[in-house]
């Protein structure tokens, strides 16, 4: 592991401990039933910052377990751009899903086109684990944040921070 991806990783792990342990202090989720089953949401932070595109689809399947489908791109109009897509399953150990500290497994495929980096394409596995809120009188506005890391498959780390996710419930 090199000394910036060593970095990356400590950083998203701050950042991912000051960000999620807040929301332990909160009162239980099961005063809120929760009737949303899934969540469309992007990262509108990243984008304005560094041009870097994503949406996700999270579909609750159990009481405390939901698939997730996900998209990005980094990089707006050249033709150098990293590419990629997630499959993710979370697991909300409160008990309500789309709502409360989630943790799970995520698989992707990862394409560069930069030729100053990797070139071509990699799968990942990975593993990430953040903290969701629905808000709103119908709870239909979704907030999460979290991070994780992917192991790609030439060996390389990838960190995974997910700043804000703001997206809509149904």
């Amino acid at each position: 592991m090199t000394r910036h991806h060593a970095r990356c990783f400590a950083v998203t792990f701050t950042l991912l401990v000051i960000l999620v342990t807040p929301g332990f202090a909160q009162t239980p989720v099961a005063e809120n039933p929760v009737t949303a089953r899934q969540v469309l949401s992007t990262n509108p932070l990243t984008t304005i910052l560094i041009q870097w595109y994503n949406g996700e689809y999270e579909r609750q399947v159990r009481q405390n377990v939901t698939l997730g489908l996900s998209a990005s791109r980094l990089g707006c109009c050249s033709g150098d751009a990293f590419f990629a897509a997630n499959a993710a399953v979370r697991f909300y150990p409160g008990g309500t899903a789309l709502q409360g500290f989630y943790l799970g497994p995520r698989i992707g495929i990862f394409n560069n086109t930069d030729p100053d980096d990797t070139t071509g394409s990699l799968f990942g596995v990975g593993l990430e684990l953040g903290y969701a809120w629905l808000m709103g009188a119908e709870q239909h506005l979704s907030v999460s944040l979290g991070g994780g890391a992917t192991r790609l498959s030439n060996g390389d780390p990838l960190p995974m921070i997910r700043i804000i996710n703001i997206g809509w419930a149904f």
